[in-house]
């Protein structure tokens, strides 16, 4: 008889940059995705551009997640410190930060790990 998986609850898993960024003088992340990842292009082209990568610059909130996805911080942690830092009627639901998480995710800016691998 094949086992039941147990239902995964966002709040519990642990993010992890897998992109690479840098601090704009006001503190803001700036996200850099390489224009060209593939073995050939990647290898070729991204040294000769003047521009080898495009840029997301974050707000105040995305830049707190996203120093916040260390791959030791839980995605229960993250809110706590969105609550502590906003107040406690931002975003109560954690949908703001559920719908975040999964944009980075399904670029593959960010890989979860279970809270119960830390």
């Amino acid at each position: 008889m094949a086992s039941k998986k147990k239902p995964v609850n966002l709040l519990d898993l642990v993010p992890e940059r897998i992109l690479e960024c840098e601090r704009d003088d006001d503190g803001r992340v700036h996200l850099l995705e390489p224009k060209f990842t593939g073995p050939i292009l990647g290898k070729l082209l991204m040294p000769r551009m003047n521009q080898p990568y495009s840029k997301t610059r974050l707000d105040e909130v995305g830049t707190i997640v996203w120093e916040s996805c260390d791959g030791s911080t839980d995605v229960r942690t993250i809110s706590g410190r969105l609550a502590e830092r906003f107040g406690d009627d931002f975003d109560p639901e954690h949908k703001r930060l559920a719908l975040f998480l999964h944009a980075l995710s399904s670029r593959g800016w960010i890989k979860y790990r279970d809270g119960d691998d830390t």
